[in-house]
């Protein structure tokens, strides 16, 4: 009896050890993913103050605290862009979609930056596909007018997504 009942104390304190583990490892994990959020807004209210390279700072924080989630590198791409840094922009953008293929606010910010670098036959792709995945995207169908406009010199078309833009902006 009492071998039966230290296996079985053990078993529960080896449960134990694991429960608790989990959990602990859950409860770090979500709090990582709140403080990396949180640098995330405040890099977004340094770029409203135009204080570029702390926001930039505040969004590798973020993807130090949570690097296989997307959303840091999106920021980090949409910011290089603001900056005219295109190549830059390019990677952080493409290394959001290598985390998560189907991101349509990252696809809709390589188009931008291919519309930026002419690369029109990609900017129509990557546009497209963000479309597709979420058509409430007022900037990937403004760029798409703005693709129409200037690579296929089809004024209809392009203010076609022009007011579909605005009409979701408004």
């Amino acid at each position: 009896m009492p071998k039966t009942a230290t296996i079985f104390s053990l078993a529960i304190v080896f449960f134990a050890l694991c429960f608790g583990q989990k959990n602990g490892v859950a409860q770090s994990l979500e709090e990582a993913k709140r403080l990396a959020y949180q640098k995330i807004y405040d890099g977004n209210l340094l770029m409203d103050k135009g204080r570029y390279a702390d926001a930039i700072a505040a969004y590798h924080d973020a993807v130090k605290l949570v690097p296989n989630d997307p959303k840091p590198y999106y920021y980090i791409s949409f910011l290089y862009a603001q900056l005219g840094r295109w190549d830059e922009a390019q990677l952080a953008a493409e290394k959001a979609l290598q985390i998560w293929p189907l991101y349509p606010e990252a696809h809709a910010q390589l188009g931008a930056i291919y519309l930026q670098k002419q690369a029109f036959q990609r900017a129509f792709s990557e546009l497209t596909f963000a479309i597709a995945q979420k058509y409430e995207q007022p900037g990937a169908l403004n760029n798409l007018g703005g693709y129409y406009l200037i690579y296929k010199h089809r004024a209809d078309s392009a203010t076609h997504f022009f007011s579909e833009a605005v009409r979701l902006d408004s």
